[in-house]
């Protein structure tokens, strides 16, 4: 990179020790959760499917619920409504 581009990047400014201190948190933060995250990689690795992914999953279905009634054909400022 040239001298110029370097000055358009902001090269030449100090580092805050704000700017700092978050890059250290962010990169602490990640090698910590690495050690707490293989215990949820079990998700991901199951044979089972989540309800939601089965064939015909349709929650109203299920409470009774179907979709078509008299009042869905009444328009609320037309006529009737």
């Amino acid at each position: 990179m040239t001298a110029h581009r370097d000055r358009e990047l902001g090269m030449n400014r100090r580092i805050t020790r704000r700017d700092f201190l978050n890059g250290v948190a962010i990169g602490l933060g990640a090698g910590i959760g690495d050690g707490f995250l293989p215990s949820l990689i079990w998700a991901d690795t199951a044979n089972e499917s989540a309800p939601q992914d089965k064939p015909g999953y349709y929650p109203p279905a299920l409470t009774g619920l179907r979709g078509s009634h008299v009042g869905l054909r009444r328009s609320p400022i037309g006529p009737g409504g």
